[in-house]
């Protein structure tokens, strides 16, 4: 499967959203255990796991999106996704006309 370039950055920026939240979670974990709560430890391990999972995850959707345009955005707004879309379509709506040379 296939995916178009917008359907690539939005998916990052879901993913970015997710390792965010994931990374949140650990560090509440492991404030609770520097505080002497050990039995989160399973917690912290888990949400580690889960982190570099998703740290991946992003990596191979940077990766594709670079291939594509060139570069991956650092950060994702709605106005550059708005942007994007509205280049996208504009290249549908153009023609590509091979001109002949004049200085034939």
């Amino acid at each position: 499967m296939r995916f178009s370039i917008i359907e690539l950055v939005l998916l990052l920026k879901l993913a970015r959203k997710e390792r965010a939240n994931l990374y949140k979670q650990r560090y509440i974990f492991v404030q609770a255990i520097k505080q002497g709560a050990l039995e989160y430890r399973e917690g912290e391990q888990y949400t580690f796991l889960e982190y570099e999972k998703m740290t991946r995850k992003c990596f191979v959707l940077e990766n594709l999106i670079r291939e594509r345009m060139g570069y991956y955005p650092t950060f994702i707004t709605d106005s550059f996704i708005w942007k994007l879309a509205e280049r996208m379509i504009n290249s549908l709506k153009k023609d590509m006309v091979i001109r002949l040379s004049k200085h034939r």
